[in-house]
C-alpha cells in the first residue's frame, strides 16, 4: 500500500488550526514532489502547501474548511491504490478515502473517524513542535463561527450534536449568553500575538538602551524631495535602510539565540512592526533592506503593510528577521522601547521628530530636529556595548541621507 497523508503543518508556536483557502491543483490529479498543491490561511499570513512525494492527489478537505495542525488535508497515492480508490476497493483503517472532500458545511458523521495507518512516514511540524492536542469534536461551520467571534472549542465542549459535537448553535448561544461589557473577544491573530509576546518576555533576557538622533538633515532631504515635485521616502523607510546596512557591515549584530546557542545569520533581513487597528500588530520581514534602493524600500514597505491588512501576506514574508524596527513617531509618541519579536535579537522602536534648543562649537543658541531611539536586545547574544555600537552607527547613517540613498550593499 502506498498511501501517503499530506498533513497540515504548524508554520508557528501559536498555530493551532488553519483555514484552507484553495486547493491549486484538482482533487485526482497527477503531483510532482515539490508542487504547490494548496494555500492555507493561518492567523497571521497565507502558507503554501507542497507535496512530500509524488502521486495522484485526493483532497479530504473542501476550499473554505477550518483544520486543527497535524490534520489531514489530502492523500498521495501511488500503484494499485489509485486503481482501488477509483473502484472504491481503497479501504483504510475506518473506511474508504472519501471521493470528494468534506465541505464545511456539509454535516459530517457522529463520531470522528480513527486516524488512517499510512505507509509513509509525514514529514514532521516546523521547527520540531509537536503535533497539537486533540480539539473537541465540531462541526466545520461551528469551528469557522467560533474562530470568527474569538472563542476556543474548549469553552464551548461538550456540544449539543450527537456524542458532543459542537454545533453552529452551541457557538452563537455562547455568544448571545455572554454578559455586555464584560470580555472582548479576541481574534485569532489577536491570541497568536498574545501568545509570541509573553513567550518572548518571559523568555528573552531584555536589556534597553536610548540614543536621540539628531534628524535635521533626513527632514532636510525629504523636504527637498517634496518641493521638487519628486516622492520622499518615508523616515521609517530610510530607518530600515539604516539599519540594513548595520546587518550587512556588523557580524555580530546579525547573532541570534537558537536552542541554546549562538548562530550568526548570514542574511541580514529586517522586521517593521504594522499595526492592524488598536490589536493586532504583525511584522513583516524586508528581505536584504542593504541591496535595495530608498525607493524600493518604501514600495516594499507599502506592499507588506496592505498585505498585513488584506490579510494576504504570505507566510515567508513574516520570516528570517534578526532585528526590527517600531516606529510610532506619527502617534505623537516620542519614546518607545518594544518588545522583542520571537526568534529576533533586538529590536528600535521610534518616536516623533521634535524641536530641540543646543548650544554648537561656538556656543551659539541653535535648533535641531531630535528623534529618540529605543533599543530593547537579547542579553544572551550581545551586550549593553553591542547595543551601544550598533546605535552609534546607526546615527552615522541618520546623519547622511545621500550617502545613504546611494549605498547598495
Amino acid at each position: 500500500m502506498a498511501v501517503t497523508e499530506l498533513l497540515l503543518p504548524r508554520t508557528s508556536d501559536a498555530m493551532t488550526e488553519a483555514t484552507l483557502s484553495a486547493w491549486l491543483v484538482p482533487s485526482g490529479a497527477e503531483v510532482a514532489q515539490g508542487d504547490l498543491v494548496a494555500e492555507v490561511e493561518t492567523d497571521k499570513a497565507m502558507v503554501e502547501v507542497r507535496a512530500e512525494v509524488a502521486g495522484v492527489i485526493v483532497a479530504a478537505v473542501a476550499e473554505g474548511a477550518t483544520i486543527e495542525v497535524g490534520s489531514t488535508l489530502a492523500f498521495l497515492l501511488n500503484g494499485q491504490d489509485i486503481e482501488d480508490h477509483r473502484a472504491g476497493r481503497l479501504h483504510l483503517g475506518s473506511g474508504p478515502i472519501p471521493a470528494t472532500p468534506v465541505d464545511q458545511d456539509a454535516p459530517l458523521d457522529p463520531a470522528p473517524a480513527k486516524p488512517i495507518p499510512v505507509a509513509s512516514t509525514p514529514a514532521p511540524p516546523v521547527n520540531g513542535a509537536t503535533t497539537a492536542p486533540k480539539a473537541p469534536h465540531a462541526s466545520p461551520l461551528a469551528r469557522r463561527l467560533a474562530r470568527e467571534h474569538g472563542l476556543l472549542l474548549e469553552d464551548l465542549s461538550p456540544g449539543t450534536g450527537p456524542n458532543g459535537r459542537i454545533v453552529r448553535d452551541d457557538v452563537l448561544g455562547h455568544v448571545q449568553a455572554a454578559p455586555a461589557g464584560n470580555e472582548a473577544l479576541m481574534s485569532g491573530r489577536q491570541k497568536s500575538m498574545v501568545a509570541a509576546m509573553v513567550a518572548a518576555k518571559s523568555q528573552i533576557p531584555h536589556f534597553y538602551l536610548f540614543r536621540d538622533i539628531d534628524l535635521t538633515t533626513v527632514l532636510a532631504y525629504r523636504r527637498d524631495l517634496k518641493e521638487s515635485g519628486l516622492e520622499a521616502p518615508s523616515v521609517t523607510a530610510i530607518a530600515l535602510k539604516a539599519l540594513g546596512l548595520v546587518l550587512a557591515d556588523m557580524d555580530f549584530a546579525r547573532r541570534r539565540w537558537h536552542d541554546g546557542r549562538v548562530l550568526e545569520s548570514d542574511e541580514a533581513h529586517v522586521g517593521f512592526a504594522v499595526s492592524d487597528g488598536i490589536a493586532d500588530i504583525v511584522v513583516p520581514v524586508l528581505r536584504a533592506p542593504a541591496a535595495l534602493s530608498l525607493e524600493g524600500i518604501a514600495g516594499e514597505v507599502r506592499r507588506l503593510s496592505d498585505a498585513v491588512r488584506t490579510r494576504k501576506l504570505r507566510q515567508e514574508e513574516m520570516t528570517g528577521a534578526v532585528a526590527t524596527i517600531s516606529n510610532l513617531g506619527m502617534f505623537g509618541i516620542d519614546a518607545l522601547l518594544p518588545i522583542i519579536p520571537p526568534s529576533q535579537t533586538f529590536i528600535i522602536g521610534m518616536g516623533r521628530d521634535r524641536p530641540e534648543l543646543y548650544l554648537d562649537a561656538l556656543e551659539r543658541v541653535k535648533s535641531r530636529n531630535v528623534v529618540t531611539l529605543g533599543f530593547a536586545g537579547d542579553h544572551r547574544v550581545m551586550t549593553g556595548v553591542g547595543g551601544a555600537r550598533i546605535m552609534e552607527r546607526m546615527d552615522e547613517l541618520l546623519q547622511h541621507p545621500l550617502l545613504l540613498a546611494a549605498a547598495i550593499s
